[in-house]
């Protein structure tokens, strides 16, 4: 089981995490990326099981504007 990891840190992990999945299968919804961290048993920032689309984006779209991942 995965260590709640709360603040910045989360964030900059999921946005990472989330970015691999995706360019690992670029046809995955936000949705389908979020089942993934579900499946791999990653919890929340705020220490959730599930995963909402809005919520994978806006970790994304967060990561991108920090520089820890290029746009798109």
């Amino acid at each position: 089981m995965t260590a709640l990891i709360t603040g910045h840190k989360a964030r900059e992990r999921f946005g990472v995490l989330s970015r691999g999945i995706g360019r690992a299968n670029p046809k995955l919804s936000l949705r389908a990326i979020g089942a993934q961290l579900e499946a791999m048993r990653e919890t929340t920032p705020r220490g959730g099981r599930n995963w909402a689309a809005a919520s994978v984006k806006n970790l994304l779209d967060r990561a991108c504007a920090r520089g820890l991942l290029p746009p798109g």
